[in-house]
């Protein structure tokens, strides 16, 4: 249980920064009507690590390799055990519902 809830915080806080820098950082707001806990020293430390060389190649690099990609991801957070699953269901829920 404790380990989930570290994941989750984790993935949790590194969604959050993503937010920020998408809504905030990219368009040049700042987020302290919305967030007023965050400090204006933390603010531009913020920035500053979003706004560097490393982190907008990353970025750069990150959205190439996105774009690259021929065949989308359609499969939703489950992944493919969830589709098996409720393929196989399916599947079974046509073979039980033909007449012979």
């Amino acid at each position: 249980m404790k380990h989930y809830a570290k994941k989750m915080l984790g993935e949790s806080f590194r969604q959050w920064k993503s937010e920020l820098n998408t809504k905030y950082v990219q368009k040049g707001l700042t987020p302290f009507a919305d967030y007023g806990d965050i400090t204006p020293q933390q603010w531009e430390e913020f920035v500053r690590q979003k706004n560097s060389k490393e982190s907008l190649a990353l970025s750069k690099r990150n959205r190439d390799l996105a774009l690259s990609n021929v065949h989308k991801v359609r499969l939703g957070p489950g992944g493919y055990q969830r589709k098996a699953d409720q393929w196989r269901r399916e599947r079974e829920a046509i073979i039980a519902a033909r007449p012979y």
